[in-house]
């Protein structure tokens, strides 16, 4: 079976976010760039992403049990281990939330074994081949 990796960049403005076949020489699968709306506050944000990274795989033709991980590039101060973006200055109400923990919550990631991880922007690059999603 074909293991894909997603890799989301949050940003600002924008989220960018692709979905890569690593049997297919990390061919993009799917791709697409949103409106972050980080003024409408961190429970609004996580729910884009979820939400995208669900019809990203949707329109891949793939599930949950084919991902094999998911990296999220977040601007700001993080604590990786725990998945915990401590502060980020793009987005207001920002403050200690547990990324990866609420983003494997989602009724959608529940039962699967995605691995999830958080990364500063900057550090982000080894996250998925370089041009992912335009970047």
């Amino acid at each position: 079976m074909s293991k894909f990796v997603i890799g989301m960049d949050l940003g600002g403005t924008r989220i960018k976010s692709a979905v890569f076949d690593a049997d297919a020489g990390w061919r993009i699968a799917a791709e697409r760039m949103d409106a972050t709306e980080a003024d409408k506050g961190p429970e609004h944000v996580l729910n884009r992403m979820k939400r995208i990274a669900h019809e990203l795989m949707k329109e891949a033709g793939i599930g949950p049990m084919d991902v094999s991980c998911m990296g999220m590039g977040i601007p700001g101060l993080l604590d990786p281990r725990e998945g915990l973006s401590i502060l980020s200055p793009n987005f207001p109400e920002w403050e200690n939330i547990h990324v990866v923990d609420r983003m494997g919550r989602s009724s959608f990631f529940r039962f699967s074994s995605i691995m999830m991880f958080v990364s500063t922007c900057t550090g982000s690059g080894g996250l998925a081949p370089a041009g992912a999603a335009g970047t």
